[in-house]
This record gives C-alpha cells, sequence and structure tokens, in this order.
C-alpha cells in the first residue's frame, strides 16, 4: 500500500500507518459485527459494540493526524492531509507524498 518513495516509508514511520489500519479496519469489523440481527438485538451487546467500535475509528483518525511527522520542522502529515487535500485524495496524498509540503524536507529520500 505504501510506495518505497514515500516520505512516510523512508522516514521509517510506516508502522505508524500501519497502526492506523489496522484501527481502522478493527473499528469497522466491531461497528458490523455490532450491526448482525443476533447483536443488534440486544442492546447490552449493541450499544457499548458501537460507541467502542466509533471510538477506535475515531482515535485511528485522531492518531494519523498526529504522530506521521516531518523530521525536520514537525509538522503532522495526517493533518495536513486531512485538513488540505480534497477528501477523495487525503489518503493517496498522505501513502505517495515523498517530501514534507511545508518545508520541502526530503532527508528521509537520503539512503
Amino acid at each position: 500500500m505504501l510506495t518505497d518513495g514515500s516520505y512516510i516509508q523512508r522516514s521509517r514511520q510506516s508502522w505508524k500507518f500501519w497502526l492506523f489500519v489496522v484501527a481502522l479496519a478493527g473499528g469497522g469489523l466491531a461497528l458490523l459485527i455490532g450491526f448482525l440481527p443476533p447483536v443488534s438485538s440486544d442492546p447490552s451487546l449493541f450499544v457499548p459494540l458501537v460507541l467502542g467500535s466509533s471510538c477506535f475509528v475515531l482515535g485511528g483518525l485522531l492518531w494519523i493526524c498526529i504522530s506521521i511527522k516531518c523530521r525536520r520542522c514537525k509538522s503532522s502529515f495526517g493533518w495536513i492531509a486531512v485538513r488540505k487535500k480534497q477528501q477523495d485524495n487525503w489518503f493517496a496524498w498522505l501513502i505517495t507524498t515523498d517530501t514534507c509540503p511545508v518545508c520541502g524536507d526530503q532527508e528521509a529520500l537520503k539512503k
């Protein structure tokens, strides 16, 4: 999913991205389970599962917004992606960008 030339990959921050993916997938799966008929018919299961999974997904989004940073200027790539890129392009931009959009840092490109 991450390209070899991406800033995230080359700056060794890919584990932060994968933690986001796990949180998103885990929260999404828990949300789907919450809406299955046997679970959704029991409020003592449905409410905690749906609220918990929603918090898990939101936590993952918060994580991606604050965790991946430029090594030089410390700007948050996830926050820039979510805030300044179009809603249908932020994710693709995040996983493919190779320089910091704030300071132009390319140190991560040097091996």
